[in-house]
């Protein structure tokens, strides 16, 4: 957003008088830097200057009022006015009048990020379902995980300017009972990162999907503790309903549900009509087709022959 540092003095000093406290204007630029983490308004400028976009601005009462008392202002009451003036001047949803409500935009930031980040779509894609929960914990060195609603943290309480949060989290779908599923949840590894430039003003944060991956049929993601390969008869023989005498000569080809793009939705065996007529019953009786869909990565799961 762009911070306009003579609207927003003028305006502060308006909301200022309006509130009963009659100021001029250049003690209104000293308390609207106070307002926003800067000691003068000279480095409120500078710290203005140097990025082109600031992202969120976090209100310093303390700072505040402190500078109000070194001009000459008696009691309180000074951040209600100087916020006022922020909100209007600038997004409502960017200016925060405690650590919490900024922590609280930065998760809507990742959860929003997250489910529109092309890797997580193509992922929650396959799952045929529509979206149920996003869970995006914040992780920063040395703190416990950030969790909306939980542990806070106050980024004014530390020395350097530059935040990296690291994210294990998943992004989980509510499923259609009649289409086929071959997950609901997908893992999702993010950074979280912004700076400061001066003061309580930020960067835009920006999120970056290191990994998106869909846990097929809700095992875990990890191959060690995948279930072990197994033979190609078994696994036919468990989808389609067959023994596995009979899957191991069965007769089908594959095609693949693909997008324009190349992603694939699922697999699919072509049943030949030549096999045995008991099998195609066992196998319409389950599937009411001949051309039964398999999660993607079906044939992953099969051991390879020596």
């Amino acid at each position: 957003m762009k911070f306009d540092l003579s609207t927003l003095a003028y305006a502060a000093r308006v909301e200022c008088v309006a509130a009963g406290y009659p100021i001029q204007l250049g003690h209104a630029q000293e308390l609207l830097a106070a307002a926003v983490g800067c000691r003068t308004f000279a480095s409120l400028q500078a710290a203005a200057k140097s990025s082109d976009y600031i992202g969120h601005v976090l209100l310093d009462e303390r700072l505040l009022a402190a500078r109000a008392m070194e001009l000459g202002y008696a009691g309180s009451g000074w951040a209600e006015p100087i916020l006022k003036a922020l909100k209007k001047h600038l997004p409502a949803d960017r200016v925060h009048e405690t650590p919490d409500s900024f922590f609280t935009a930065l998760y809507t930031f990742v959860d929003d990020r997250a489910i529109n980040d092309p890797d997580v779509i193509s992922q929650t894609t396959m799952t045929n379902g529509w979206l149920g929960e996003v869970y995006m914990p914040l992780y920063l060195e040395g703190h416990e995980p950030f969790e909306e609603g939980s542990a806070s943290f106050d980024p004014m309480d530390q020395s350097e300017d530059d935040f990296s949060f690291n994210i294990t989290g998943h992004v989980a779908m509510e499923q259609d009972p009649n289409k086929p599923s071959w997950g609901h949840k997908v893992n999702v590894e993010a950074t979280l990162t912004f700076s400061r430039l001066g003061g309580c003003l930020f960067t835009v944060p920006e999120l970056k999907v290191t990994h998106a991956k869909l846990q097929w049929g809700g095992l875990d993601e990890d191959e060690d503790e995948r279930p072990p390969r197994r033979d190609l008869a078994h696994m036919l023989a468990e989808e389609l309903g067959l023994t596995e005498e009979e899957a191991a000569v069965l007769e089908y080809e594959v095609n693949y549900n693909e997008s324009k793009d190349g992603l694939t939705y699922s697999e699919i065996l072509e049943i030949s009509p030549t096999n045995d007529s008991a099998v195609l019953k066992k196998i319409k009786a389950k599937h009411g087709t001949l051309s039964v869909h398999v999660w993607p990565g079906f044939f992953d799961d099969v051991k390879m022959e020596n």
